[in-house]
C-alpha cells in the first residue's frame, strides 16, 4: 500500500484550491496570488512513478481550473506534464528533504508561467507578458518555500521507507 490514494489527492487539491481562492487571495495583492496547487503537485509527484505523477498533476490542474473558472484544461494539461516530469527526475536527484524539492518547486513555478503564457497566446488570448512575468519572483519564492513545507506537513516519505514500515 502506498501513502495516499486518489481520493486523498482530490481532497488535498480541493483544500489547496479553496485556500488559493479564499485565504491567499486576501493575503496577497491582486495579480500576485500564488498557486498552492502547483507546489502540492510537485510535492506529491516527487515520491511517485511518472504515470501516477501525471495523474496527480491532471487531478490538481483540473480542480484548479474548475475553482478558478478559466480555460478549463489549461492547468490540467500543464500540471500533468509537470507531475510526469517531476516523477521522472525524482530518482535522479539527491534525496534532500528541503533544498532539492524547493529548487524543483521554484523551477516548476517559472516553467509553468512561461508555458501558460505561450499556450494562452496560441489560443488567441493575447495577454501582455507583464501579466505572467511581473509576479514571477513572488511565485518562485512561494514555490521555493511551499514545496518542502508541504512535504513536511504531509509527512511524505520515499517509497522504500514506507514499504519497510508497512511490512511489520
Amino acid at each position: 500500500m502506498w501513502q495516499y490514494r486518489w481520493w486523498v489527492w482530490v481532497l488535498l487539491f480541493v483544500a489547496a484550491a479553496l485556500l488559493d481562492v479564499s485565504l491567499l487571495a486576501d493575503v496577497f495583492p491582486a495579480g500576485y496570488v500564488p498557486d498552492l496547487v502547483l507546489p502540492l503537485v510537485v510535492a506529491l509527484a516527487f515520491f511517485e512513478t511518472p504515470p501516477r505523477g501525471a495523474v496527480i498533476g491532471a487531478i490538481g490542474g483540473l480542480i484548479l481550473d474548475l475553482a478558478a473558472g478559466r480555460l478549463i484544461g489549461l492547468n490540467m494539461t500543464v500540471y500533468a506534464a509537470v507531475g510526469f516530469f517531476v516523477a521522472s527526475i525524482q530518482g535522479k536527484v539527491v534525496r534532500d528533504p528541503i533544498f532539492v524539492p524547493g529548487l524543483i518547486g521554484a523551477g516548476m513555478e517559472a516553467v509553468v508561467r512561461i508555458v501558460e503564457w505561450v499556450l494562452v497566446a496560441l489560443f488567441g488570448f493575447p495577454l501582455p507578458p507583464t501579466v505572467f512575468f511581473q509576479p514571477l519572483p513572488v511565485f518562485v519564492l512561494f514555490g521555493l518555500f511551499a514545496t518542502p513545507g508541504l512535504m513536511g506537513l504531509l509527512h511524505l516519505r520515499p517509497r522504500h521507507e514506507v514499504d519497510i514500515h508497512m511490512k511489520f
